[in-house]
């Protein structure tokens, strides 16, 4: 219950990324993998999440057939992207 109570208190950003890091490192997420966890009421917000990500640096933009998928970075290693900038 304690998980639950936290898991809502955490932003949707937040979320999307914690069930990405759930995933083996260097798994690749099309649109429909995120879709899937259920944490953007729709696609515009979606985009949102996934632009907050990027210009984090929590995301990497990538292409797999033509189609845009992502892939996350360590905390860490999105805190050495920002500094660079």
């Amino acid at each position: 219950m304690a998980s639950s109570s936290s898991t809502n208190m955490m932003s949707k950003k937040d979320q999307m990324y914690a069930c990405c890091a759930e995933k083996p490192p260097g798994t690749v997420f099309s649109q429909a993998d995120l879709v899937a966890f259920g944490i953007a009421a729709d696609l515009p917000e979606l985009v949102a999440l996934t632009r907050s990500l990027y210009d984090s640096r929590l995301f990497q933009y990538l292409t797999l057939d033509s189609a845009i998928c992502y892939r996350i970075r360590s905390r860490e290693d999105a805190a050495r992207w920002v500094g660079a900038c």
